[in-house]
Order: structure tokens, then C-alpha cells, then sequence
């Protein structure tokens, strides 16, 4: 997230990284999506909703893909 917030990588170079990195936690991210199917799950960031470029939209996308 550093490299992205100074400009130093494209948001297609963090999101694949953002994803290499999240591969790694497959059972969790399971675990966070037999939750959603049955309450809320919150996910937290302080950047504003609107923005694309978060990775609250990468990790909500994951979870997702598990329901």
C-alpha cells in the first residue's frame, strides 16, 4: 500500500500483489464468507467509500467469490 500511496506501482501492480499476498489466507477469507452468508461483515479503511482504489474492494471481492 506504501508503493501505491507514493506512486511508485500502477493499482494493477498492487491489486496483483494485493492477490498474491491474500492467496495465502484462503481459509480465513472461507471463514470470513460462511459469516457473510448469515450477518454483516464490516470492512474498515479510512479511504472514502467512493474510491475504487482500496483494498476493502479487493478483500470484499474475495469474499465474495467464496459465497
Amino acid at each position: 500500500m506504501k508503493d501505491w500511496k507514493a506512486s511508485r506501482n500502477t493499482w494493477d501492480e498492487y491489486e496483483a500483489c494485493y492477490l498474491k499476498e491474500m492467496s495465502k489466507q484462503r481459509e480465513t477469507i472461507k471463514e470470513f464468507a460462511k459469516r457473510a452468508k448469515h450477518s454483516t461483515i464490516t470492512l474498515l479503511c479510512f479511504e472514502p467509500e467512493e474510491n475504487p482504489c482500496c483494498h476493502r474492494h479487493l478483500l470484499k471481492r474475495l469474499i465474495g467469490n467464496e459465497i
